[in-house]
């Protein structure tokens, strides 16, 4: 997710790493050129700058290995999409949250964007701050999402085939049967 979470803004090239930061049209050279980036040893990728490749193309000289035709397509398919790179000298690369109008981290914005897409429980506040025991709490929280291992779910999941209530033993177990609709259940 951090990966994901940062955009880097290319000027010097000094604080980028070539290989495995995301700075090529917010990729990173792996998206590209997966068996050209394989045939680089891990020293090189972890200290490579974007100013360093560049010079003289020095990244070249990083690939090691069998030069299978995979990588020697993808070498040349990098070599034209380098082409449009251009350092600007004396201007620091800049790293940048997306989840931030400042473009600064914080661990608010970090949260938000990982629950980014769920949906709010409305009931959950008055569920949590209740006076029930910890055990009613937590089978209402399964039972308002549905997740109370019933027959029913067993069977589905195909763990179960007695999917009858064992009480009245006439209707499948469901939640709502086993707590609203049973006729024993509600004599107890």
């Amino acid at each position: 997710m951090f990966h994901h979470s940062i955009e880097v803004r290319l000027g010097d090239g000094n604080l980028t790493l070539f290989w495995t930061d995301r700075w090529l049209h917010g990729k990173k050279i792996s998206d590209y050129a997966p068996s050209l980036a394989a045939a680089v040893p891990k020293q090189h990728k972890l200290v490579r700058t974007v100013q360093e490749a560049l010079t003289d193309n020095a990244w070249a000289d990083d690939v090691e290995g069998a030069l299978i035709s995979d990588v020697i397509m993808e070498h040349i398919r990098l070599c034209y999409r380098l082409l449009s790179v251009n350092l600007q000298v004396g201007v620091k690369d800049i790293v940048r949250w997306r989840w931030t109008s400042s473009g600064q981290y914080s661990a608010s914005s970090a949260y938000s964007a990982f629950f980014m897409g769920v949906t709010a429980f409305p009931l959950a506040n008055q569920l949590w701050q209740s006076f029930a025991p910890m055990r009613c709490k937590f089978f209402m929280w399964l039972y308002l999402h549905r997740r109370v291992w019933t027959a029913d779910r067993r069977l589905r999941h195909g763990l179960d085939t007695h999917v009858t209530y064992p009480l009245c033993g006439s209707h499948l177990e469901t939640i709502d049967h086993l707590l609203a609709e049973c006729s024993y259940a509600r004599h107890i």
